[in-house]
């Protein structure tokens, strides 16, 4: 199945914000009725303003902003794209829930590309998802690394997604404390406590024991798709042309 256009698409909308792109993406007649989104070809593109760095003021960018923000949650669309942090998280929850308010059992669809970051503010997206009935399909592109890997893996089993290029990689928790000597350990402890937190999720995903995660997350462990899926943290890898 072709469906490299498709994220190309979504991507260059979401990116580059040029109205052209939408022109192509609705004259496409291929599209999946089950990956991604169902219905793809149906979704009208055509009311859909967006952004024009050359001639637009910022009044008109954050319209343009909502109005890309506002066509996402209609199509049950989240993505992360880039760092993650509280700020980040934050917007990803907001807009999980204003999908779940719309219909709380259609899946919802997550797209990372993510080197990781802040370890709580990914549970804390972990944690919202998985107070919800909605399945979750997770798509890795450009990377999943760190709490991005563990967000891809987390998705419903059955409907984690990788495309082919994609790097995906865990680790151990990062962390560095100072002070005094009982400041240390209080931190030490709060690190031991968040690795077991992950790989205890993480065997849960990939149906490994806690020690094979634990031995395989001592270091960056790189994987390619066809690793990641022999490893348990994704189910298909997108073929492309």
């Amino acid at each position: 199945m072709n469906l490299n256009i498709i994220l190309l698409d979504i991507i260059l909308i979401f990116v580059f914000k040029k109205s052209s792109f939408t022109k192509r993406i609705s004259s496409h007649s291929f599209y999946p009725k089950s990956l991604f989104i169902n219905n793809f070809s149906k979704i009208n593109y055509n009311n859909l303003k967006l952004y024009n760095d050359s001639t637009d003021n910022d009044n008109q960018k954050e319209s343009y902003d909502k109005a890309i923000d506002e066509f996402f949650i209609k199509n049950r669309m989240i993505f992360l794209s880039g760092e993650l942090n509280d700020k980040v998280s934050f917007k990803i929850i907001s807009s999980i829930l204003r999908i779940n308010e719309n219909d709380p059992n259609l899946p919802i669809k997550f797209y990372i590309n993510s080197p990781g970051g802040s370890v709580t503010a990914g549970l804390a997206i972990f944690d919202v998802l998985r107070s919800l009935k909605m399945p979750v399909e997770t798509v890795s592109l450009g990377q999943a690394a760190s709490m991005g890997a563990f967000l891809l893996a987390s998705g419903t089993k059955g409907m984690r997604y990788a495309m082919p290029n994609s790097r995906i990689m865990i680790h151990q928790p990062l962390g560095g404390a100072h002070g005094q000597a009982s400041d240390i350990e209080i931190q030490a402890n709060e690190i031991l406590q968040i690795r077991e937190i992950l790989n205890t999720n993480l065997s849960r995903f990939t149906g490994k024991s806690v020690q094979e995660i634990e031995k395989d997350c001592s270091r960056d462990n790189y994987m390619r798709p066809s690793e990641a899926l022999q490893y348990g943290l994704i189910d298909h890898i997108i073929q492309t042309q």
